[in-house]
């Protein structure tokens, strides 16, 4: 009994620093760079691998996450549909949100490539203004040189992805729906090119 007490007291003595330790980030080689992507400890989403996306290397991320941050929505930055003919303008909607600081530190980034603040495209920008932003809101900002729908929110994504774009780091996801309603206004468009 007395070698079963004892032998218990120094598994529980060896145990304490492995037990003490905190938890690592996982951090993933992007390729062809020398940077790589930190996925914090307290992250919900898990890396996949990476995969091809318009002739570009994007991470792929899988797991569904709440963000709470501040979204905008309008036509998208980089639309030269009407250039030459104005007539010839197509709505090409783009939605993205900017997280709130305390959820920056949850999500995958790159441990080099920053930017001024962390903006995650949302892959589908029509199911995102269909449940999100009103049919009023939406036909406001249907013009090149319209303001942007903006408001604070909470939403349910998933497919998270992390890929270099005009030498910064660029983060995509699938809106899935609303955690928590949204904040609505009318803004001018925020400057977004590269």
């Amino acid at each position: 009994m007395r070698n079963c007490w004892a032998l218990t007291m120094l598994l529980v003595f060896l145990s304490v620093p492995v037990l003490g330790a905190p938890p690592k980030s996982q951090r993933i080689p992007y390729p062809d760079t020398y940077d790589s992507i930190v996925i914090p400890v307290d992250s919900t989403i898990r890396y996949s691998g990476f995969r091809n996306k318009d002739g570009g290397l994007v991470a792929a991320f899988r797991g569904r996450f709440v963000v709470t941050g501040t979204y905008y929505y309008g036509d998208n930055d980089f639309n030269d549909s009407g250039d030459e003919k104005p007539s010839d303008y197509e709505f090409d909607p783009q939605a993205y949100i900017v997280p709130d600081n305390a959820e920056v530190g949850r999500l995958p980034h790159f441990a080099i490539r920053k930017a001024d603040r962390y903006v995650i495209f949302i892959d589908n920008p029509q199911a995102f203004a269909k449940v999100v932003v009103s049919k009023s809101a939406q036909r406001r900002v249907r013009c090149r040189n319209c303001g942007v729908a903006t408001g604070h929110i909470a939403i349910w994504m998933d497919k998270f992805g992390a890929s270099i774009v005009c030498d910064g780091p660029n983060y995509e996801a699938r809106f899935l729906s609303i955690y928590k309603p949204p904040q609505l206004a009318i803004v001018p468009r925020p400057d977004r090119a590269c």
